[in-house]
C-alpha cells in the first residue's frame, strides 16, 4: 500500500514539474518583452514598443499590459484605440479605476475636435499609415479616421503599386474627403545600344531619355523600336511581367547598323484598285496613300489589275530625292477602256447640233416665204405685222447658222480626235488625215477615216 502511494505522488510530480517549468519559461519570456517594450516607449520607437507589450500580453496576459498598450496608442495620436485599451483596463477592475476614467473623459474631449478624414484609393484595398510606416497601420482603404487638427502626413501601400504620400492640412472638427490613385509597379525595361544615345519607344509611344535606359513599361507583348539618327531603325518583340523588376530588369542590348541611303517614289496608278508591287513584294493597291520610301538603286515597280496586261518597268531611286510615274492600265469595260469614247461623244454632239441646224434652216425658210408673201398684200407690207415676220426671218436665219457652224466645229473636233488617237485604224494608204475648212454659215471638214 505505501509502495503503491509513492508511486502515485512521483507520478504526479513528474507531470507537474514540466508545466511548473514552462509557466516559469513563459513568465521570463513576457517579462523579456515587457522591459524591452517599456525601452522602446522611452526612446520613442512607439511601433516596436506595441509590437512587444502585444506579445507579452499574448504570452502571459496582464491588466498593466492593456494599460501599457493604452499609453502606446495615446503616444501615437490614436486615440481610438487608446480609450478602446483603458476601457478594457477599466473592465479588469484596478485600484486606479478613478484615474483613468478622468483620463478616458479628457481623451474622448479632445478626441470630439479632431478632424474626420474619410480615405479612398483606386484600387481600393490600399493600407494607410499616419505619420510614419515605423507604427502600426490604421486601417486599409476605405477608411475613416479621426485625426488631430494638425498637418499629418498620409501613406499609402498596395501590393504591386507604386507606393503614394499626401499631406493634409486638418482644421478642428473638419469633414476631410482624400482620394488617391495608386500607380501600378511596371515591369522594368532596360534597353542598351551600340553606339548609345538611341531614342526608343514602346508601342509607338517614346519613353523619356536616350539609352541606356531604364524604363517602367506596361506588362505584356510589347513592340520596341530604336532609332538613331543615320543608323537604322531596329524592332524587337519582348514579353514584360511582374518578374522584371528594378533589381531584375528585362535587358534588352541592340547593335546598330550604318543607315541605307533611302529616297522617295511616287506612284501614280490607274485604275483605282490595281495591285502595286516594288521588288515582288505587294505595298499596296491604287491609289496609295503616300510616296514610298525604297532604297537607294534599281528598283522594279509591277502593276496589276483583273482583266488587264501586266506592267513592269524598272524604277531608280536616289538618295534623299523623290522620283514620280504614272501607270495607266487599259482594263476593259472600266471607264475610258475605250480609246475612241471621247471622239465618238464629240462627234455625237457635232452631229446633234447639225440636225438642229438643219431644221432651224427650214424654219427660217418658211419664215422668209411668208415675209415675201406679206410684201405682195398691199394690206400688209408697211405694217407692224410686215416688221414682225422680218425680225422673225432674221433670228431664225440667225440660229441655223449658229447651229450649222458649231455644230461643223464640234464634229471636226471629233474627227481630230479620232484620228489623233493611237487606236484609231490606219487607211489602206497607211496613214490618216483630216482637213477643216470655213465653209459658207460654218466650217467643212474633208478627211479618210475608218469604224
Amino acid at each position: 500500500m505505501t509502495r503503491r502511494i509513492f508511486t502515485m505522488v512521483l507520478t504526479f510530480a513528474l507531470a507537474v514539474l514540466p508545466s511548473l517549468a514552462a509557466a516559469d519559461d513563459a513568465k521570463e519570456r513576457a517579462k523579456a518583452l515587457f522591459l524591452q517594450g517599456r525601452e522602446h516607449y522611452v526612446a520613442g520607437r512607439f511601433g516596436d514598443a506595441l509590437t512587444a507589450f502585444e506579445q507579452a500580453n499574448a504570452i502571459k496576459p496582464h491588466p498593466l499590459m492593456l494599460f501599457n498598450i493604452a499609453q502606446v496608442y495615446e503616444a501615437m495620436d490614436d486615440l481610438p484605440s487608446a480609450i478602446a485599451r483603458y476601457d478594457e483596463y477599466l473592465a479588469t477592475g484596478p485600484g486606479d479605476a478613478d484615474e483613468v476614467k478622468a483620463k478616458v473623459a479628457d481623451l474622448q474631449a479632445r478626441l470630439a475636435t479632431w478632424a474626420e478624414v474619410s480615405l479612398s484609393s483606386a484600387p481600393p484595398g490600399a493600407t494607410v499609415w499616419v505619420l510614419s510606416k515605423d507604427l502600426p497601420p490604421r486601417g486599409q482603404t476605405p477608411v475613416t479616421l479621426r485625426l488631430p487638427p494638425a498637418e499629418v502626413k498620409l501613406m499609402f501601400g498596395l501590393a504591386r503599386h507604386e507606393p503614394v504620400e499626401r499631406v493634409v492640412a486638418l482644421q478642428p472638427k473638419q469633414k476631410v474627403e482624400l482620394a488617391v490613385v495608386m500607380p501600378p509597379i511596371l515591369p522594368v525595361l532596360s534597353v542598351t545600344t551600340a553606339p548609345p544615345g538611341a531614342q526608343v519607344s514602346v508601342g509607338g509611344q517614346a519613353l523619356p531619355g536616350v539609352t541606356p535606359l531604364n524604363a517602367g513599361v506596361p506588362a505584356g507583348r510589347q513592340k520596341v523600336t530604336v532609332t538613331l539618327q543615320g543608323f537604322e531603325p531596329v524592332e524587337r518583340e519582348v514579353v514584360l511581367d511582374e518578374s522584371h523588376t528594378a533589381q531584375q530588369p528585362f535587358a534588352l542590348d541592340v547593335q546598330l547598323e550604318q543607315a541605307i541611303p533611302r529616297g522617295t517614289l511616287v506612284v501614280d496608278v490607274e485604275p483605282v484598285g490595281a495591285e502595286i508591287r516594288i521588288d515582288g513584294e505587294l505595298v499596296g493597291k491604287a491609289p496609295l496613300p503616300g510616296p514610298l520610301t525604297l532604297k537607294q538603286g534599281l528598283h522594279r515597280l509591277e502593276v496589276a489589275a483583273p482583266g488587264a496586261d501586266p506592267y513592269s518597268e524598272m524604277v531608280t531611286i536616289q538618295a534623299g530625292a523623290e522620283t514620280e510615274t504614272s501607270v495607266e492600265l487599259d482594263v476593259p469595260g472600266a471607264p475610258g477602256a475605250s480609246s475612241n469614247l471621247v471622239s465618238y461623244i464629240v462627234m455625237g454632239s457635232g452631229g446633234a447640233l447639225l440636225v438642229g441646224g438643219g431644221i432651224a434652216a427650214i424654219l427660217a425658210n418658211s419664215a422668209h416665204s411668208d415675209f415675201e408673201a406679206c410684201g405682195d398684200d398691199a394690206s400688209c407690207r408697211r405694217t407692224q405685222e410686215e416688221v414682225d415676220l422680218a425680225e422673225d426671218v432674221r433670228s431664225k436665219a440667225l440660229a441655223a447658222d449658229v447651229m450649222l457652224g458649231v455644230g461643223a466645229a464640234v464634229a471636226a473636233t471629233g474627227v481630230v480626235l479620232y484620228l489623233l488617237n493611237d487606236d484609231a485604224p490606219a487607211d489602206a494608204s497607211g496613214g490618216t488625215g483630216v482637213m477643216v475648212a470655213p465653209a459658207q454659215g460654218g466650217l467643212m471638214g474633208v478627211g479618210r477615216f475608218e469604224f
